[in-house]
């Protein structure tokens, strides 16, 4: 199942990429890199599960449980980096603004997409760590279903710009002539 988990966090990772890259989204690209980091996580904790039932050796006498530790710990600051990318990214379009949001329906198929493969994986990690009485499944299983939260905040920020371009609020970007035939539908 972490094998599933982590090529399910690959393909969510380049899609949300690709919409994110193609629509100029910062909202999109930050999910881009929260589903990177998920990838990260599956992949320690795949990893970290292995290393740490070993039982212990000459080299390692209380057992190889710190790896799920220290795994932990590079995870946290993988956050931290892609934290602070978004608010330099963020303050520095506020600042300098750029090209507008493109082509919303991309990005919103592909978040929509996301939430639906989070609800599985979230489902499917639930039911083996049910039987296998894991831990770091079972907390994989609750953040998957807790990402659903943030890529709807993202969805409601993709549908906020969308309004804001097709009813022209809040100096929101003038629409480009596929836009505007996209918004009368």
């Amino acid at each position: 199942m972490a094998l599933y988990s982590m090529l399910a966090a690959a393909a969510m990772t380049v899609l949300k990429l690709v919409a994110g890259l193609l629509s100029h989204s910062l909202g999109v690209l930050s999910d881009a890199a929260h589903s990177g980091l998920d990838l990260v996580g599956a992949t320690l904790t795949f990893f970290s599960v292995r290393v740490s039932d070993k039982p212990a050796d000459e080299d390692h006498t209380y057992g190889h449980g710190k790896f799920e530790n220290i795994s932990s710990f590079c995870e946290v600051i993988l956050m931290a980096g892609s934290s602070v990318w978004i608010i330099w990214e963020a303050i520095r379009r506020i600042i300098h603004p750029g090209k507008g949001l493109q082509n919303l329906a991309l990005p919103a198929a592909v978040v929509l997409c996301s939430i639906g493969v989070d609800f599985w994986r979230s489902r499917q990690l639930r039911k083996v760590a049910e039987q296998t009485g894991s831990p770091a499944l079972a907390t994989d299983a609750f953040h998957f279903a807790s990402d659903i939260w943030s890529s709807l905040a993202v969805l409601a920020g993709l549908g906020a710009s969308w309004a804001g371009i097709r009813f022209g609020i809040g100096g929101c970007a003038t629409p480009t002539r596929w836009q505007r035939w996209w918004f009368r539908l």
